[in-house]
C-alpha cells in the first residue's frame, strides 16, 4: 500500500509534465525515458538501488562529502524504507504510462474553462484535473499494488521449506479449510468416487 501511494505522488507530476508542459519532440523521449527500464530485468533495477543505498554506494559517498557523515552507514539498506523505495522505482512506469494516458486525453478546453471561470490552480486541479484523471490512477494503483503485492508474497510462500511453506500461509490466510487436499474435500466428486 505505501509503494503505491509513493508511486501515485511521484507519477501524477512527472506524467503531467509527459502530457502537458513538454513539447512534443520530447514526449518521446520521456515516454521512452519511462519505459526503458522495463526492457531490463527486475533483479538488475533492484540491485541497482543496493548499489546507490549500500555503504560503498552513492547516497553514501555523497553524505560523506557533504559532510552530513563520519564513516559509510548501513542504515539506508535493508530495512522498510530502502524495500518500499526499491520497489516503488520498479513499479513506477506501471502508474505513470495510465496516469499520463489519462492525462493527455482531457481537453484544453476544459482548462480554459476552468480558468475562465475564475478557478485557481488548486481548484483547476482539485475539480478538473484529478476526477479525470482518476480512471488513471485507478488503473495505475491495481497494476502497482498487485505487481507488489505478487512481489512481495512470492519469497514468503516458496522458502526452501518447500511445499509446507505454502500449504501453512494458506492455512493462516483462509482458514484450515485451504489446507486440505482436493480429493479429501467433502462433496467432491474425486473423493466420492476413490
Amino acid at each position: 500500500m505505501i509503494v503505491t501511494g509513493v508511486d501515485v505522488l511521484l507519477a501524477f507530476p512527472l506524467a503531467w509534465f509527459m502530457a502537458r508542459v513538454a513539447p512534443p519532440r520530447w514526449r518521446t523521449l520521456l515516454f521512452l525515458a519511462v519505459v526503458v527500464p522495463l526492457w531490463s530485468s527486475i533483479l538488475v533495477r533492484i540491485f541497482a538501488w543496493r548499489t546507490i543505498l549500500g555503504s560503498q554506494g552513492v547516497l553514501n559517498s555523497f553524505l560523506i562529502d557533504v559532510g552530513l557523515l563520519q564513516h559509510p552507514s548501513s542504515a539506508f539498506l535493508y530495512n522498510e524504507q530502502a524495500i518500499a523505495l526499491t520497489w516503488a522505482y520498479v513499479w513506477l512506469p506501471f502508474m505513470v504510462l495510465p496516469i499520463y494516458t489519462a492525462l493527455e486525453k482531457i481537453p484544453t478546453s476544459y482548462l480554459e474553462a476552468s480558468r475562465d471561470l475564475g478557478a485557481g490552480p488548486l481548484s483547476t486541479f482539485r475539480r478538473v484535473i484529478f476526477p479525470l484523471a482518476l480512471p488513471g490512477v485507478i488503473a495505475g494503483s491495481i497494476f502497482v499494488f498487485l505487481a507488489d503485492d505478487g512481489a512481495t508474497s512470492w519469497p514468503r510462500s516458496s522458502s526452501a521449506v518447500g511445499h509446507r511453506c505454502s500449504e501453512g500461509r494458506s492455512r493462516t490466510a483462509f482458514g484450515v479449510a485451504a489446507g486440505l487436499p482436493l480429493r479429501g474435500r467433502p462433496g467432491n466428486a474425486r473423493a466420492r468416487d476413490a
